[in-house]
């Protein structure tokens, strides 16, 4: 009973990060910009996904790599020009970073 309501959370976690996924790409494309509390909040999704051996959607997937992408191109741009680091999104690639850290180790640990 209780693996059954893990797995109906699980997928509604996976459902969730499909639209938010989908969110995130649409915002990109309209506005060349990604919303940093909305990749947060799928790399947050993905990582908890992840961890509990659920399958990623592979739009999130997507939207990760894209999401990264951009954030690698701000973070080029950021130390090029000192003051575009102030723009509020700092935080966020902070957070980014340290959620890909943590997934860069993490298989390790279970080795």
């Amino acid at each position: 009973m209780e693996i059954d309501i893990q797995q109906s959370r699980l997928a509604t976690v996976s459902s969730l990060a499909s639209t938010l996924a989908d969110q995130l790409l649409t915002e990109g494309l309209a506005s060349g910009a990604f919303c940093p509390e909305k990749g947060d909040a799928l790399e947050k999704a993905s990582l908890l996904l992840e961890e509990c051996d659920h399958p990623i959607p592979d739009i999130v997937a997507d939207a990760l790599a894209q999401y990264r992408q951009d954030d690698l191109v701000d973070t080029d741009t950021a130390e090029a020009e000192p003051s575009a680091a102030e723009d509020g999104r700092s935080t966020g690639r902070a957070k980014g970073a340290f959620f890909r850290l943590i997934r860069s180790v993490r298989p390790a640990a279970f080795a």
